[in-house]
């Protein structure tokens, strides 16, 4: 494999050409014919001579997990990962905010149980 076609496989691998934002670039300068410049096969990293070493440093910084918490409310390569973490945070809020209604219920059940048991009180002393 030439540098040339390594160069172009190596494009196609960082930008394919199923992603729409691929196309809108490629069209935007004026390129739309790139992703056809070589032909369709599978690519594998061990066909990689020249950019070998920077695509495994790409893809293991790829698959490593997110590092802060602003990337994982961003991160969307895992879909059932990033469904699963806002699925766990909305549960949370959730589950806050009925413990707190079912706090206050609480509250108000006593006061008002509380409240009748004087009322019941004061009834027993005046008959």
């Amino acid at each position: 494999m030439t540098v040339i076609d390594e160069t172009i496989s190596t494009l196609r691998l960082l930008f394919p050409d199923w992603d729409p934002r691929t196309s809108k670039f490629l069209q935007r300068v004026d390129q739309p014919n790139l992703a056809e410049a070589h032909e369709s096969k599978h690519i594998y990293l061990s066909d990689f001579h020249h950019w070998q070493d920077r695509l495994s440093e790409i893809c293991f910084e790829y698959q490593s997990p997110p590092a802060s918490w602003r990337q994982i409310w961003t991160d969307r390569r895992n879909r059932l990962q990033w469904y699963t973490f806002w699925l766990a945070i909305a549960i949370f809020f959730m589950t806050i905010i009925f413990g707190l209604i079912s706090t206050i219920t609480a509250c108000l059940q006593t006061r008002y149980a509380y409240e009748g048991l004087l009322l019941a009180k004061e009834a027993a002393r005046n008959s």
